[in-house]
């Protein structure tokens, strides 16, 4: 009976060789759990595996080891490898031993998916096995793409005249977008696109790259001076796929140089010696309005000014005068009178002009200043003697006619 069962023994264990031979433990790992899901650059994050036997038999002493490469660290303090004992054959699922791992994005880490390796060995294998790789989704926590400056040639636009319009868009993310389309509302403004639609596709834009979207626009003919706003909408895609819309605004300028010219109108004053008026013109020639008009008299040689040596005017439209008028005193000029000015105003979109003037005011003799005027210095007073003449036969003409009537 002895040897019957020493021989027994024998034939089993050879029989459990054989067997376990030909049926290993097989390790198997899965990650169960990443949070946060996307992970942003520059956080921890925490990763969950599940690491199971699959195989006939006890998979004893099984250690794991996390590997990870750029983006990804363990924290300082943790360790990579972990001892998770022995895992009971076709211990999956629940039987099987979560290890947990806490992990540093690197704060320059692309946004997208990477790949990290974990490896295990156990008493059947000295050295590491690695399992296929796991992904890691990363995602900045916003996409941030913006718009950088904007430029347009000429930098205002006139009515009905053409200007190139720059939008150059930055990418501030650490990684690309592709599809971006850059549309213009002008819906709601007096611009319309020439030549192109009012939409840009750019094909991609790398991280820390710009490019621009360049549009051929034109102010309406009829479009009233000053700074217009145009919505923006911007849609892009990331390396992820996910999809993007920002909304923005841009501004841009509709006006002209002012075309302002400036002379006289008319005047009383004909000879040295004489005190009178003097009409200024003023005629805005451009197409914007200007405001705040100042026109100033300098100081004159020969003849002094009675009175005010300014003239407020106000707003002048486009293809519309106005007149300054001020009484000067001529005192020993002889030929003429030079009248030196100092226009102020502001256009539509408050830049400031300037304009220095200088009008001559012609003087005559008194023989020459008779054709102007009845005694060389005031209204004509042969003009008045018709007007007078004229205004009583008018009258006597009206009165016999209702005389007639009656």
């Amino acid at each position: 009976m002895v040897l019957f069962g020493m021989v027994f023994l024998l034939l089993v264990s050879v029989v459990h060789a054989q067997y376990s031979s030909r049926f290993p433990s097989v390790i198997n790992a899965t990650l169960i759990n990443q949070e946060p899901d996307p992970a942003s650059p520059g956080e921890v994050i925490e990763l969950k595996f599940r690491v199971e036997n699959h195989g006939e038999r006890v998979a004893n002493n099984v250690q794991v080891e996390l590997v990870p490469e750029f983006p990804f660290s363990i924290r300082p303090g943790d360790a990579a490898v972990r001892s998770i004992g022995s895992i009971e054959s076709q211990g999956t699922g629940e039987d099987g031993v979560v290890v947990a791992y806490k992990v540093i994005v690197d704060k320059n880490a692309p946004d997208g998916v990477h790949e990290i390796v974990l490896r295990y060995k156990d008493a059947e294998h000295s050295s590491w096995i690695e399992v296929d790789p796991f992904t890691i989704r990363v995602r900045s926590g916003s996409s941030i793409l913006l718009i950088n400056k904007v430029i347009s040639v000429p930098t205002m636009i006139a009515p009905g005249d053409k200007s190139k319009v720059s939008i150059e868009l930055k990418n501030y993310a650490s990684s690309l977008f592709k599809d971006v389309v850059v549309k213009l509302d002008l819906s709601s403004v007096s611009i319309t696109p020439m030549g192109s639609s009012n939409e840009k596709v750019i094909s991609m834009i790398s991280p820390q790259e710009s490019k621009a979207a360049e549009f051929d626009l034109m102010a309406l003919p009829d479009a009233t001076a000053g700074v217009v706003k145009v919505p923006v909408t911007i849609s892009f895609t990331d390396v992820t796929g996910r999809n993007y819309s920002k909304s923005s605004t841009i501004s841009m300028m509709i006006g002209d140089t002012p075309d302002v010219t400036i002379g006289i109108e008319r005047t009383d004053i004909y000879t040295k010696g004489a005190l009178g008026s003097v009409v200024i013109r003023v005629v805005n020639k451009g197409t914007t309005d200007v405001k705040f008009m100042n026109v100033k008299l300098l100081p004159i040689e020969g003849a002094e000014v009675v009175g005010s040596d300014e003239s407020y005017i106000g707003n002048l439209d486009s293809d519309d005068f106005s007149t300054a008028e001020f009484k000067l005193y001529v005192k020993d000029a002889e030929d003429l009178v030079s009248l030196p000015l100092l226009v102020e105003y502001k256009d539509a979109n408050n830049n400031n002009y300037k304009q220095d003037v200088s009008l001559a005011l012609k003087l005559y003799s008194s023989s020459e200043a008779k054709k102007f005027s009845g005694n060389g210095n005031g209204f004509p007073v042969w003009l008045i003697a018709l007007v007078i003449a004229g205004a009583g036969f008018w009258y006597y003409r009206r009165r016999k006619k209702k005389q007639q009537k009656q």
